[in-house]
């Protein structure tokens, strides 16, 4: 007995400290992957990305992480997605916290309305790297 006491704790530790990969929602995986600023629309206004914007992309990885350049500055942390499925909610490695209201998710296209620090909504749509490679 003495002898297994070792190897059941072994055991136990091992798995009690092993890393649980969050299972993501079909929706949360459709989401997955890199997009790019197509254009962005302000009072109605749609508009081409600006020279600071062409590079514009948020990556959404199945880890939960998140890569994001938004007017040039990029931006890394992590994401998720509301109970409703309706806000991603990204908290950058800083610890700042943005909640972005999904308006259209496609499959090749998502429409986003974030707003910024002076409570200016600006949707934002993007495009799927792999539609941009077409």
């Amino acid at each position: 007995m003495k002898k297994l006491f070792p190897i059941f704790f072994l055991f136990f530790t091992l798995t009690s400290f092993a890393q649980n990969k969050a299972t993501l929602s079909p929706k949360a995986k459709a989401l997955c992957a890199t997009w790019h600023l197509s254009k962005t629309e302000l009072f109605s206004n749609p508009l081409p990305p600006t020279e600071a914007q062409k590079n514009d992309l948020l990556m959404l990885m199945e880890s939960a992480r998140y890569r994001l350049i938004y007017n040039g500055a990029p931006e890394a942390g992590t994401w998720l997605l509301d109970k409703a499925e309706s806000t991603l909610i990204i908290t950058s490695d800083t610890g700042l916290i943005k909640k972005i209201k999904l308006l259209d998710v496609g499959a090749q296209t998502i429409k986003l309305d974030y707003k910024d620090e002076d409570e200016v909504h600006n949707i934002l749509y993007y495009i799927n790297n792999a539609a941009t490679q077409k």
